[in-house]
């Protein structure tokens, strides 16, 4: 009977020894995990506050940029350096060696503006006309700019024989990459001619008038970009959430950053200037001599 106490006493232990592991264990589980929900929270915190976009205003000579390619990688066949990428749009310079050639291609979904920075380009449009294909081709070069809806076709050739030929593309959505066709693939079926801009055309015009700027929406990349004639001057609002990108095609003048504490930034602005602002100061384009043109890329936050 001793004996069968003394075994009852022992697995009783052993029961509340088993008991206070697993307590042990519980506790440290539930500590793990709120150790690990602090973790989480604090890294969400941490990613939140990284997402919010740095302020930044940029100027870049893009024709300074080109000649660089020309300078040192002067065999270079493409060069690409991108100025915006989101998952809506993007944003580049595509610099096309000398002699090149971009076959007739097409975009499945992304709507494209291409303007002309440096070089002259030989460009063949190819679209739908009713049942049959129309081809136009011109000589373009910095002014001039080309908007293309998806599936419409076209073919880009740097007609140089001693300069890469280079260009500044807007994409919306981002760029999905390159599908080579011929003129009679049925993918051209119902695809539109192109959008032509004219910076020296539009500022020839816009010169007979008085109003101090115009803002015109282009008929591509969902409504983001536009025409922007200056005779004075043109104010952008304190946008520091969103990025705004402006590409100078005509005349020239300067860009005035007036940040909240008063301090001011200027920058010259020239054919072939690319500007880059998200910014809590407020962005005037002053034009000189009455004349200043721009693209302006205004894609979704």
């Amino acid at each position: 009977m001793l004996l069968f106490y003394r075994l009852l006493i022992l697995a009783l232990l052993a029961v509340i020894a088993f008991m206070g592991v697993g307590i042990q264990q519980h506790l440290s589980a539930v500590e793990s995990a709120e150790i690990a929900r602090a973790g989480a929270r604090e890294a969400a915190a941490e990613a939140q506050e990284n997402a919010r976009p740095a302020e930044e205003v940029t100027v870049v000579d893009l024709v300074a940029k080109v000649r660089e390619f020309n300078r040192t990688k002067p065999g270079s066949t493409d060069e690409i350096l991108f100025f915006f990428v989101s998952d809506q749009a993007s944003v580049h310079l595509h610099a096309i060696g000398i002699g090149q050639r971009c076959p007739l291609h097409l975009h499945k979904k992304t709507e494209e503006f291409t303007a002309l920075i440096t070089g002259t380009a030989q460009i063949t449009h190819v679209h739908d006309g009713g049942g049959k294909r129309i081809h136009t081709s011109r000589n373009a070069a910095l002014g001039h700019g080309f908007g293309m809806k998806p599936y419409s076709a076209h073919e880009w050739v740097n007609t140089s024989t001693d300069t890469m030929q280079g260009n500044l593309v807007f994409a919306h959505p981002g760029f999905d990459g390159n599908l080579f066709v011929t003129d009679d693939n049925p993918a051209l079926d119902g695809s539109t001619e192109p959008v032509v801009y004219d910076a020296q055309e539009l500022l020839r015009e816009f010169a007979h008038g008085s109003e101090p700027h115009r803002v015109t929406t282009l008929p591509v990349l969902g409504g983001w970009l536009s025409s922007q004639l200056v005779r004075t001057g043109l104010t952008f609002e304190p946008a520091p959430d969103r990025m705004t990108l402006a590409y100078v095609t005509g005349g020239g003048g300067t860009l005035v950053a007036t940040a909240p504490d008063g301090t001011v930034e200027e920058h010259p602005l020239q054919p072939g200037t690319l500007a880059r602002f998200r910014t809590s100061s407020s962005i005037e384009f002053r034009a000189s001599d009455d004349s200043l043109a721009m693209v302006v890329f205004e894609p979704a936050p």
